[in-house]
């Protein structure tokens, strides 16, 4: 119920109000670096893209990734397509991390304008070759992974080949 207009209404601090508010691992989830694990553990792709996109709208110039096969695979195809720089390991196993070094142009733009994640954790996204999508008319890139590798989508026609769309970046 409202206090009549003129008389102020009692405030109480949400933490008054909450058993257990601030205690520190009351929720499974209350450590927010465990919470970053686990999402990335579910989709590691999702992951790489996010951080990539982030660092390079932050203009930071590197960002760590961990490190895996098909993440050098992703790697690859964007130093090749001219997105990043290059990519080097860092650290020992199992621990090891991939440095990505971005791409920028002298006045600071980044050399990646969008980066969108098509397929996700909970929607696989597949295209058989007729149905490849050609991203900003042909200007940008769609990276997929194949039964024959990881490639863009003008590899992909090629080939002959659909696969799973894994992002569109320009």
């Amino acid at each position: 119920m409202r206090p009549p207009p003129g008389v102020s209404a009692q405030v109480f601090p949400v933490s008054d109000l909450l058993p257990g508010a601030g205690v520190a691992g009351s929720h499974p989830w209350s450590d927010e670096s465990e919470l970053v694990r686990i999402m990335a553990s579910i989709d590691p792709v999702a992951n790489l893209l996010t951080k990539i996109r982030n660092a390079s709208r932050s203009r930071h110039p590197s960002v760590e990734v961990p490190a895996s096969r098909f993440t050098e695979q992703i790697l690859s195809i964007l130093k090749q397509e001219g997105f990043i720089r290059t990519y080097k390991p860092v650290g020992q196993a199992p621990k090891q991390q991939l440095r990505v070094y971005l791409k920028y142009a002298p006045d600071h733009t980044p050399a990646i304008a969008h980066l969108v994640t098509v397929s996700k954790s909970g929607y696989r996204r597949y295209c058989n070759v007729q149905k490849l999508p050609r991203v900003l008319g042909g200007l940008g890139k769609a990276i997929l992974t194949t039964s024959k590798g990881v490639m863009t989508d003008q590899e992909a026609r090629r080939q002959r080949v659909g696969g799973e769309i894994l992002c569109h970046i320009w």
